[in-house]
């Protein structure tokens, strides 16, 4: 529970910290994706899909980052997909890292796409301007970052679990 509340704690601050530290928008890096996907990763579909929700709602609270519409209702379907097919593949089902990731960047995608359609269909005015692939095109650095550095975190977050384990017995 502690590792799930930093990593949602995460969720918040390193979007913040690559817009205002560096300048770059979240729209190319996806610094929130990291730590749900991770939470997914390492604790499970309940605490991936809580994270989901929580996270873009609490920062879309405290720093006003994603705006309330459209892309809150966006991003929590696609992140508490991710959260939520990151624990499910990784836990329920005993794929390995990769997979599960792999995975729920596809079903993430898709619930984006589904929810922005809708949104798209029912909104008028400037959201029209926005497009699921610029999205994904812009997002394409992120995700190279995710399928490179989630994995190999994943493990350590594994690794350090399991030494503390062995040594709580002793």
């Amino acid at each position: 529970m502690v590792l799930s509340g930093f990593l949602m704690s995460m969720g918040i601050l390193l979007p913040w910290a690559t817009s205002h530290a560096f300048g770059v928008p979240g729209t190319v890096l996806l610094p929130m994706h990291l730590p749900i996907l991770i939470l997914g990763l390492v604790c499970g579909p309940f605490y991936g899909a809580l994270g989901g929700v929580m996270v873009p709602v609490l920062s879309s609270i405290l720093t006003g980052m994603p705006p309330s519409f459209p892309m809150l209702p966006i991003m929590i379907g696609e992140l508490t997909t991710y959260g939520f097919i990151c624990g499910m593949m990784h836990f329920k089902l005993h794929q390995s890292i990769f997979t599960s990731l792999v995975s729920a960047l596809i079903c993430g995608r898709i619930t984006y796409a589904v929810i922005f359609t809708i949104l798209f269909n029912l909104a008028k005015g400037p959201f029209k301007a926005l497009s699921v692939s610029a999205a994904f095109i812009t997002g394409l650095p992120g995700i190279a970052i995710q399928l490179i550095l989630i994995p190999i975190v994943v493990r350590l977050i594994h690794r350090y679990i399991n030494a503390s384990h062995l040594e709580a017995r002793f």
